[in-house]
């Protein structure tokens, strides 16, 4: 898989379709040499590198009826819809421990999106390169409106899904020519959403640049879909997108509808393992 990026998209808890098409993977040992993940999807790829099967499962499956996982009383106790110490600390450091040391000794580069408040561009954090991989996830997932900022390393950080949720281009400036892209909705372009724009400039009166990249945010997203289509056309890029519509909520409980998702991940996956291997062999 030389040259070959696998590209993992947000998406909330529809992140859990990006797990079981990254199980699919890990059984069969596709081993891409650079992931980089945005949002739900770097939070997916962490566990992809490690080669830790099932783990992203149990983080989007096992807890979601827990309200400290995701509830209303987190956003009015913390500013969070979910809370991120519960997530990024507690669960896999004490209830479901991840295996740190083998994600440490991946040499996969494994690439973090985020969007920078003060500058309203995306900002990317790589393992091995920065001082808190994980902190960089976090910051990664944390949805405008529904999370705080997070700061590291001197910077003001939210969603990368603000600034670059499909970061093709950024793939393609590392050197990868061919790109496996997981999305984890239909590939529809964007509708304009006026209340995102209305919404940012009460919220976050301080980043005029973050507030401008609200005001872009269809047209980036839109673009990037384009262009993927056309990587596709071309056999430079294999888009995996839901084959059905599950519909999940922002505050989703139904663990049995979690876990279809998840199966059709690893269905889709496996569907397209054919055209994946045509593509990375030409």
């Amino acid at each position: 898989m030389k040259h070959t990026g696998l590209i993992l998209c947000g998406g909330g808890l529809r992140g859990v379709y990006t797990a079981g098409v990254l199980d699919f993977f890990i059984d069969a040992q596709l081993n891409s040499p650079y992931v980089i993940g945005v949002s739900a999807g770097a939070c997916n790829g962490f566990a992809y590198v490690a080669k830790q099967k099932g783990y992203a499962k149990i983080l989007f499956t096992k807890y979601i009826k827990e309200k400290r996982y995701v509830s209303y009383r987190n956003f009015i106790r913390k500013r969070s819809i979910f809370d991120m110490d519960y997530l990024f600390d507690e669960i896999p450091k004490k209830l479901e421990k991840f295996n740190f040391s083998d994600f440490n000794r991946s040499n996969q580069r494994f690439i973090v999106t985020t969007t920078n408040c003060q500058t309203g561009q995306p900002m990317y954090f790589e393992k091995d390169r920065c001082k808190d991989i994980f902190m960089a996830i976090r910051a990664s997932s944390s949805m405008p409106f529904l999370a705080p900022v997070v700061n590291m390393e001197g910077n003001a950080l939210l969603d990368g899904g603000i600034t670059d949720p499909i970061p093709i281009m950024k793939s393609i400036k590392d050197k990868n020519r061919k790109h496996i892209i997981v999305l984890t909705a239909h590939d529809k372009e964007m509708e304009r959403r006026t209340v995102l724009k209305f919404l940012s400039r009460r919220v976050y009166p301080n980043y005029k640049p973050l507030i401008r990249s609200f005001i872009r945010i269809e047209a980036i997203y839109n673009r990037s879909l384009r262009y993927i289509k056309k990587l596709q056309d071309k056999n430079k890029a294999i888009i995996i997108v839901p084959s059905k519509t599950i519909r999940i909520k922002n505050l989703e409980r139904n663990q049995d509808k979690m876990y279809t998702l998840y199966q059709l991940g690893y269905r889709d996956a496996k569907k397209s393992y054919h055209n994946i291997q045509q593509m990375i062999s030409c």
